[in-house]
């Protein structure tokens, strides 16, 4: 969750409390823009991994740890027990200023957000008693968004507030959610999928 996290930033490192599993290789989920590019992972002992990355500016960046369907790769070496999910991100901070058609498209689509919560939005109440204020103090933000995906990301941290995984939005066929709930999985899709034939997935749900 942290803020203004320096992009020239090249490595990433997770540290465990205890020796882990190493040679079962490693379970960090994600994708899209709000996952970094990868260059290589390596562990540097049992208890550190190193991701050598290159970072954006501007960007939320979301890698949950352990995430439903991974495979749960993550297990301590004494005696096998699984790290449950665990959410991992991070913000890193504007490098300048956004260009003044860019301002001027964030500003039409920030003018927008507070009547779409208000008529199309039917559980606005259930969490956030004050949409106005949570809008007012992001609105710095999301005018000053650097590029569309900085744009969609700092709003769906505004949606978040809601703590609703239900409310997400998409730009260019990229899907970035608003909120997601540390669970542990009671299905596991690929192994549906090896033990039984001609099993399809009918769709993204």
């Amino acid at each position: 969750g942290t803020r203004e996290v320096d992009p020239g930033l090249t490595e990433l490192v997770i540290r465990f409390p205890e020796a882990m599993r190493t040679k079962a290789g490693y379970s960090i989920c994600g994708g899209g823009v709000s996952f970094p590019k990868v260059e290589k992972i390596t562990w540097v002992d049992e208890r550190t991994l190193r991701l050598d990355v290159k970072l954006e500016p501007d960007r939320r960046y979301q890698m949950p740890l352990n995430c439903a369907g991974s495979g749960l790769t993550f297990r301590r070496a004494s005696d096998g027990f699984a790290l449950p999910q665990t959410p991992w991100s991070f913000w890193t901070k504007s490098t300048g200023p956004a260009s003044d058609e860019q301002r001027a498209a964030n500003a039409e689509s920030f003018a927008k957000i507070g009547p779409l919560l208000q008529s199309r939005y039917s559980y606005r109440d259930r969490v956030v008693e004050d949409w106005e204020a949570v809008l007012a103090a992001a609105e710095p933000r999301l005018r000053n968004a650097r590029d569309p995906v900085a744009f969609v990301m700092h709003c769906a941290d505004v949606l978040g507030k809601a703590q609703d995984p239900h409310l997400w939005l998409r730009y260019e066929k990229q899907l970035t959610v608003s909120h997601s709930r540390s669970f542990t999985s009671n299905f596991d899709g690929r192994a549906i999928g090896s033990g039984l034939d001609e099993v399809r997935k009918l769709n993204d749900a």
